[in-house]
């Protein structure tokens, strides 16, 4: 069918070129009806004209045809181009969260530290260290050397206290105070005795100093920081003869380190 369509373009294109417009084409088509056939006197005004609009329709339902096929091609291109463009994001992003996991992966091996049976840091340098020098765990004070070179005796305490519980909130306990801590803040506990009022405290909070008493007597701690904390955005406060202090810091995934009445004591630090 195209083939046949087309079999006259070169003569027509020649002729449409010649009459210089549409209208000018046409006028020369029917004139040459008129004169060299018998179209126009060889039937009636109403066949002519019926003969003239079957064609025409004919033509504008090929040309509606031809519209909507490019039509539907154009739509299919755009999606297969919409669904390339998706795709490419959907990988891009796949890539970025595999990268950011390693990432993370990474960080959490170098941050993660195991702790002995006896409850001190694992220093030995392995590969969860990622080489970094790590604070090491604090010496055993002479009262548990004595437990421990007492025979029976000592071996019993040891189990008794293996039985208790861990510190809570990554922290620990003395005979003086208890902390626990989270990735950016330090709350240290001192029990009071009944009774105690803010006035009767002696306390001073520095940046790398804590010293916490009742006035007239000894101090209960009175020491300094390993690390030095945010004055500004720490507060103290008692709650049932509880005095309560919150430091922060900005040390993050750091082991916050006090030392208070001639002991030094490491918290536990984690990773997130």
């Amino acid at each position: 069918m195209a083939g046949n369509e087309e079999r006259f373009d070169g003569m027509f294109l020649q002729i449409a070129q010649a009459a210089q417009g549409i209208e000018p084409l046409l006028e020369s088509m029917f004139s040459f009806l008129r004169r060299k056939t018998d179209f126009f006197s060889g039937a009636s005004p109403e066949k002519v004209e019926e003969i003239l609009l079957k064609v025409v329709r004919k033509q504008q339902s090929l040309n509606a045809s031809t519209v909507e096929a490019k039509k539907k091609e154009q739509e299919k291109e755009e999606k297969k181009r919409r669904e390339r463009i998706q795709r490419e994001k959907e990988k891009e992003a796949e890539e970025k969260r595999k990268e950011l996991e390693a990432k993370k992966s990474a960080a959490g091996e170098e941050d993660v530290m195991e702790l002995n049976e006896d409850g001190s840091f694992d220093t030995s340098g392995g590969a969860s260290s990622g080489g970094k020098k790590m604070p090491s765990a604090p010496p055993p004070s002479s009262s548990t050397t004595d437990k421990k070179g007492s025979g029976v005796e000592g071996a019993n305490d040891e189990e008794e206290e293996d039985k208790s519980p861990p510190p809570e909130g990554n922290g620990g306990t003395t005979d003086k105070y208890k902390w626990t801590q989270t990735l950016q803040e330090l709350t240290v506990t001192f029990t009071l005795p009944i009774g105690t009022k803010a006035k009767m405290l002696d306390l001073d909070i520095k940046n790398t100093k804590l010293k916490v008493g009742i006035k007239g007597q000894a101090p209960i701690v009175d020491g300094t920081f390993h690390k030095s904390i945010i004055c500004d955005d720490s507060f103290w406060t008692i709650e049932d003869s509880k005095y309560l202090v919150r430091f922060a810091t900005d040390h993050v995934f750091s082991f916050l380190t006090l030392t208070l009445a001639k002991h030094s004591y490491s918290s536990l630090s984690y990773s997130c």
